[in-house]
């Protein structure tokens, strides 16, 4: 891994941009929103058809962006380097390409890019707006056991779906017909991979920690830098690596990863990706030897073969390997999948070249703006009247709280997640108070509380967040009539718990934040006729008790269901940081509530 770069930019706004920038300027008729990192290309109003839309976080080119083109998808929504860009962002994608025949959404497998897409769908939904979506995961470094709940990851095979559901998109297809080859293709992949290195981030400091030996490999690194399911040394020969990568696609006798049930006689797709630090020379060589072993020993040879960068992790040391099998009895044909691969398109980041008659049509891109509709205008709004002293003073108690408590939430997230845990909440917190959403509207606070955490979090718990105050706004809109009684703000948060729980599996026991906020939820919600400052009492003390237990608890979700053990088990384990993020934040509701009395 080399961690020189000739961008060294410590804005990872400017190196999304840029990278935007790049393939519009590859592509004469792209578009690109900056503020929102959106690109997409506009619609033929005389032939409307299905729109495609995906994304996620940067440091995959080409995906996502680079698969935006004629034959494949219509918008790409960049977040931060390997962070899920927000639902605004998506939802700005989304309007830039409404269609009255649908749009489908494909998303990887990731917690973080699941919430935030679907948040953003609900919303575009709730507008009136018909959409799908269907969710890529092929990686089986995770096995069953592992990912039970989390699942696995989407990899390189999303590329894959792309270009299947972008063809039949371009061919007129509708909307349930798009859905369901997408879906047939994603329900037909298996990815996996193996990395000498981890990758280096422009702009940030090398770092040595936990990082591979010289002699030694590491087989199903996740292309976010996560840990991969076993580490081997000496370093095998090419072919026995790829033998040994093979058998855990192919190999239906292992119940944990046997994910490929093949008939002899079905068809099989190649892709070998590049993570980005491979020379093409070695991707050839390893294509060559996994064609080879494939046919020898496997007794399979491919219909097609893609060689290339599909799916990277920045310049990561690494390759993996996707096969895609074209079930012959299936509702979708092999002939009709390979037909869609076949198909020609001008995305740049896909294999084929862009056709020299596209470069007639440059022409100034104007600056354009994009913005999705996410909130009703405020003249509209029910009316909730509230304290707003009371809703400053519970504002300014949650950041002291959560400032306390920030520097233990980063530790124990440095352990067993990405370490930004605490801070991204400190943010959120610090961002109600500078944006000022007190309102003597409780309805009003709320939207702006959910809107303000989406833009200054981001991620996994910044969408959990989110979701969480649109909801309570739902509830607050329909259950408080001109009052907002503590009683009827209980039985919004109630709600609010239940609409979360629609987009998370996390329960309590998993080892998240839903450790600590559900038992305060199910408290307040239990104890709302008893008053707020008794409610609020034992919901706190309930919400601790959650968080502490989940030291004692095996993640099962997130980051950490990633990572070895030795910090969520035994001796060494420490709590969950976002557990104690709730903690912090109903510390500071209830102190604020108190000295209210």
């Amino acid at each position: 891994m080399s961690s020189k770069h000739f961008v060294n930019s410590s804005s990872a706004s400017g190196l999304i941009v840029g990278n935007c920038h790049g393939v519009a300027a590859a592509h004469p008729g792209l578009y690109v929103s900056d503020k929102e990192k959106v690109v997409f290309r506009l619609q033929n109003p005389k032939k409307e058809k299905v729109t495609l839309l995906s994304g996620g976080g940067s440091g995959h080119e080409p995906a996502h962006a680079g698969y935006v083109g004629d034959g494949m998808l219509d918008a790409a929504v960049c977040g931060d380097i390997f962070a899920s860009p927000t639902a605004l962002q998506i939802g700005a994608g989304l309007a830039a390409i409404q269609s009255s025949k649908g749009t489908l959404v494909i998303v990887k497998n990731y917690t973080g890019d699941r919430l935030n897409f679907a948040l953003a769908v609900e919303r575009s939904r709730a507008q009136g707006h018909e959409i799908e979506t269907v969710t890529v995961a092929d990686d089986v470094a995770v096995g069953r056991e592992k990912g039970s709940l989390v699942g696995r990851r989407g990899l390189a095979g999303t590329a894959l779906v792309h270009k299947v559901a972008g063809s039949a998109a371009e061919s007129g297809e509708d909307l349930k017909t798009v859905t369901a080859t997408a879906q047939h293709v994603a329900d037909n992949l298996a990815t996996v991979g193996a990395s000498l290195g981890r990758c280096h981030v422009p702009g940030h400091e090398e770092s040595t920690e936990d990082a591979l030996k010289p002699d030694e490999l590491e087989i199903g690194m996740g292309i976010h830098n996560e840990p991969g399911c076993r580490r081997v040394s000496p370093i095998p020969s090419h072919t026995q690596l790829i033998s040994d990568l093979l058998k855990m696609l192919l190999d239906t006798s292992d119940s944990d990863r046997g994910f490929i049930q093949r008939k002899p006689d079905e068809k099989v797709v190649l892709l070998v990706n590049n993570l980005g630090g491979i020379s093409n020379l070695e991707i050839n060589i390893l294509t060559a030897e996994t064609v080879h072993q494939l046919s020898s020993t496997w007794q399979i040879t491919p219909c097609r073969v893609f060689a290339g960068s599909f799916m990277t992790s920045l310049n990561a040391p690494g390759f993996s390997i996707t096969l895609l099998t074209l079930p012959e009895d299936a509702a979708v044909s092999p002939d009709t999948i390979l037909q869609h691969l076949d198909a020609p398109t001008t995305a740049v980041g896909w294999t084929n070249s862009l056709p020299a008659s596209h470069w007639g049509n440059q022409r100034p891109v104007p600056p354009r703006t994009l913005s999705a509709a996410t909130r009703s205008a405020a003249e509209n709004l029910a009316v909730v009247p509230t304290n707003t002293a009371l809703t400053s003073a519970i504002l300014k108690a949650v950041l002291d709280s959560v400032t306390k408590n920030e520097p233990t939430m980063t530790d124990y997230d440095t352990l067993v997640g990405d370490g930004d845990c605490g801070t991204t909440l400190l943010s959120g917190a610090q961002a109600l108070i500078d944006r000022n959403v007190t309102s003597n509207n409780l309805l009003q606070s709320s939207l702006d509380i959910a809107n303000v955490i989406e833009t200054s979090m981001g991620g996994t718990s910044g969408a959990l967040y989110g979701i969480f105050f649109s909801a309570f706004a739902r509830g607050l809109a329909e259950k408080c009539q001109g009052s907002a009684s503590f009683e009827k703000i209980a039985e919004s948060a109630k709600y609010a718990l239940e609409t979360l729980e629609k987009y998370t599996p996390a329960r309590k026991g998993d080892r998240t934040l839903m450790d600590a906020l559900i038992p305060f939820v199910d408290r307040i919600y239990q104890d709302r006729k008893k008053g707020a400052e008794q409610a609020l009492m034992m919901a706190v003390e309930d919400a601790k008790v959650g968080y502490k237990a989940t030291k004692e608890m095996k993640a099962r979700l997130g980051r950490a269901s990633y990572v070895e053990d030795m910090h969520t088990q035994g001796d060494e384990a420490v709590p969950d940081p976002g557990a104690l993020g709730v903690v912090a934040v109903v510390e500071g509701v209830f102190e604020a509530v108190q000295k209210a009395k």
